[in-house]
Parts: structure tokens; C-alpha cells; sequence
């Protein structure tokens, strides 16, 4: 039914907010933690760019908007996405079984049970992060408002780039059933790699990042054209091929693992 799928995601995710708000205090707490949690690694950039003063043509205020568009991607989808991190417990313990015997595509229950608002810091970090160095970068890299636009741009092919990393991974799990060190190879350390220039890495680890783990076209490659570093008009083209062709890799992953799932028989 068209549509349908949409109404469904919508008000799970209203009923999983009703469930966390209920607790207010903690939700409030574990919102500010996460979003302090990421902060170590802008401290950590910051000093890094303090030291060199520039990497391979990135100041420290172009670093700062790389930094803080891959924090607004890579912090949607973990916010909306959360379960994804936490597959594991669905094939270990059987939790799977209960999602496939409801009337709601597996996916979409999974993705709408479990929105963690609470997760919400990085991405709102991530945002004052974008508009502070915009705001340094405005007249130095002689920006317009076409800046703002493919800002919003970069958010949306970023949000969708981590989310087909993260699904892709998923579907994984039906064959491997733990998914952890999986994750921290194609999610958390393609997460911090993505805070620099990718200039700096090794040719063999800049094709990885370009053809089998796409991050580089989540932030990398547009932001490079927003701030008028490199790249040209048809970056942004390029960008969102590459988010479509991962999304539907990774559906391909996950449907073909979810048919092959056997269940836990609890």
C-alpha cells in the first residue's frame, strides 16, 4: 500500500519517543553525554590542525565544516537507526522472530522501534559545529547562499550513505551473526577517518573509502566544492549516484540475508 510503510515508521517512532520521554531526566542526560562523548574527537581535531596550521590546503575552519557535516549524517542515522548497532541481539536472541510475524515490513519496525532521541546531541553538535565554521568561512572563501543549500545537500547523501554502511553490515549479521568488530572496521573507524581531508590517506585506503565503504562521497567530495577547494559542479551529481547505488546494495544485502534467516525458535 503506498504510503504505507511511512504512516507505520511514523507512529512507531512517536510511540518510541512517548516511551522515552517518559523519563525525562534521563533522556535529557543521556542526550547531553552523547553529544560531550563526540566532542573529544573535535577537541582532538582542533589540535591537530593548532599544530600543522593547515592539511593538504584545509585550514582549521574548513576541517571544522567537514567535521561537523559528517557529524550531522553519521548522527541522523545513528539516531534513526539505532537498532541497527544493536542487530546483534536480534539474532542471538531471537528478537527477530517477534518482527517478522507482524503485519509492518521488517525493516521499517526495526528502524522505528528503535529512534533513539536520546542520541540527538551528536547531531545538534554536529550542526553548530557547520554553522560556526560557515560563519568564519563566509567571506574569506567568498560563499553565497548556494553554500547553505548544498549544505543541506551534503546532510541528506551523508544520512543516506552511513545508513546503507549500516544496513549493508546488518544484512552481514544473517550469515555472521555477530556484526561488532564488523562495525568498528566499516562504521566507527570509517566515522573518525572521515573528520579529515582525504588527501591524507594512502591511495589503496582512499579507494576503499571511494568503492566499497563510500564515506568519501557523504562529506568529502561536496564539502571539498561547497568551500570551493576542488571538485566541480558535477560533484554533487557523483555524490548522490554514489548514495543510490550503496542504498540499493545494501537492500540487496539485507533482503537476501533476511530470506536466508533462520529462526532461533524462541
Amino acid at each position: 500500500m503506498q504510503g504505507g510503510w511511512w504512516r507505520s515508521y511514523r507512529l512507531l517512532a512517536v510511540a518510541s519517543l512517548r516511551s522515552r520521554m517518559a523519563y525525562r531526566t534521563d533522556f535529557i542526560l543521556s542526550t547531553v553525554t552523547s553529544a560531550l562523548a563526540t566532542l573529544v574527537d573535535l577537541v582532538g581535531t582542533v589540535f591537530v590542525i593548532l599544530r600543522v596550521h593547515t592539511i593538504n590546503g584545509w585550514g582549521l575552519w574548513s576541517v571544522a565544516y567537514l567535521f561537523g557535516v559528517t557529524s550531522v549524517g553519521g548522527g541522523l542515522f545513528r539516531m534513526m537507526a539505532s537498532e541497527l548497532y544493536d542487530f546483534d541481539k536480534y539474532l542471538v536472541q531471537g528478537e527477530l522472530d517477534s518482527l517478522l510475524i507482524r503485519p509492518t515490513p521488517v525493516l521499517t519496525a526495526l528502524l522505528a522501534r528503535g529512534v533513539n532521541f536520546s542520541r540527538l546531541g551528536l547531531p545538534l553538535q554536529g550542526l553548530a559545529v557547520t554553522a560556526l565554521a560557515l560563519w568564519q568561512l563566509w567571506l574569506p572563501a567568498h560563499l553565497g547562499l548556494l553554500a547553505l543549500v548544498e549544505t543541506l545537500g551534503i546532510v541528506v547523501l551523508g544520512t543516506i550513505i552511513w545508513f546503507a554502511v549500516g544496513l549493508a553490515v546488518a544484512g552481514v549479521g544473517f550469515y555472521t551473526t555477530r556484526i561488532d568488530e564488523l562495525q568498528v572496521t566499516a562504521i566507527y573507524g570509517p566515522t573518525l577517518a572521515a573528520n579529515y581531508p582525504q588527501t591524507i590517506y594512502p591511495a589503496w585506503l582512499r579507494s576503499l573509502f571511494m568503492y566499497v565503504i563510500p564515506i568519501a562521497f557523504a562529506s568529502y567530495f561536496p564539502a571539498q566544492y561547497t568551500l570551493r577547494l576542488g571538485g566541480s559542479a558535477l560533484t554533487f551529481l557523483y555524490s548522490t549516484v554514489a548514495a543510490c547505488c550503496a542504498l540499493a546494495v545494501a537492500l540487496v544485502i539485507w533482503n537476501t540475508g533476511l530470506r536466508h534467516y533462520r529462526s532461533t525458535g524462541t
